[in-house]
């Protein structure tokens, strides 16, 4: 018999060969870690919206209590109108002795409607205001004083009191009222609480005072602590009268001038 040619096997030389390649499975703790990260990316939004709508409960409330809350006449900027009521808050009370009050009266809403050409308290007049007691329907007239409370004693309770000066310190003042045990209205003003509101009108001017030649020329300068800060008198006519002495005083803690004419 003919025997075949042995040749040897080189599997590079069988081109039709197939591979096949196996992973092995994951292990339950992969599955289950796997599972988490999925959930936890699907459920972002979802635990961001408690937040989200307590967020814009808020934004709502905020907005709807304003609304609600706002007071249509607050619209107006002025401190006073003559023929209308306009909202003010008692700031202060204080009483003075058994029958006087001092009673310190703001602007409600001060701070957003002060504008710096209303000046109430210019010393060209002498005026009053109209206070309205809304359940017997009167009004009764007081002289504002143009002070109000820049301070509280802690020890006495008393008020520091101070000039308004500036238009930034309009929209608030003093009234000094005393109570009769007949008068229904200075027992109904005198027992009004702090905050609450009482409704003015005016100024009522009752007294103008009248023009003066020296109204025309600007102030004379404010005293100062040394004489070197003190700015220049102006210039006056010859019929009008000079500051004519100075007196300085000094003192080991400071020093005062006086300013006489």
């Amino acid at each position: 018999m003919l025997s075949k040619k042995k040749v040897e096997y080189n599997p590079e030389d069988n081109k039709e060969g197939v591979t096949y390649e196996f992973h092995a499975p994951q292990s339950p703790l992969d599955v289950r870690s796997e599972q988490i990260r999925k959930s936890h990316q699907a459920s972002k939004w979802r635990k961001m919206l408690p937040s989200l709508a307590v967020g814009g409960a808020l934004i709502w409330g905020f907005y709807a209590y304003n609304y609600f809350s706002a007071d249509k006449k607050e619209t107006i900027s002025d401190l006073l109108l003559p023929d209308r009521f306009l909202p003010y808050l008692v700031s202060f009370k204080y009483q003075v002795d058994q029958d006087h009050y001092l009673i310190e009266l703001t602007r409600k809403n001060r701070g957003s409607i002060l504008a710096p050409h209303q000046q109430l308290f210019d010393g060209k007049r002498i005026w009053s205001v109209e206070i309205k007691q809304p359940e017997i329907n009167i009004v009764r007239n007081y002289t504002p004083l143009p002070l109000y409370v820049a301070g509280i004693d802690p020890n006495t309770q008393e008020p520091h009191l101070r000039l308004v000066t500036k238009p930034e310190e309009e929209g608030k003042f003093v009234l000094l009222v005393k109570r009769y045990d007949n008068g229904e209205f200075s027992r109904w003003l005198t027992s009004r609480k702090l905050l609450d509101e009482v409704e003015l009108r005016g100024p009522v001017v009752e007294y103008k005072v009248p023009y003066h030649p020296l109204d025309k020329f600007p102030a004379r300068p404010q005293l100062q602590p040394l004489l070197s800060k003190i700015q220049p008198d102006p210039e006056y006519y010859e019929n009008i009268p000079q500051s004519e002495t100075w007196a300085f005083y000094a003192a080991g803690t400071g020093s005062l001038i006086f300013q006489a004419s």
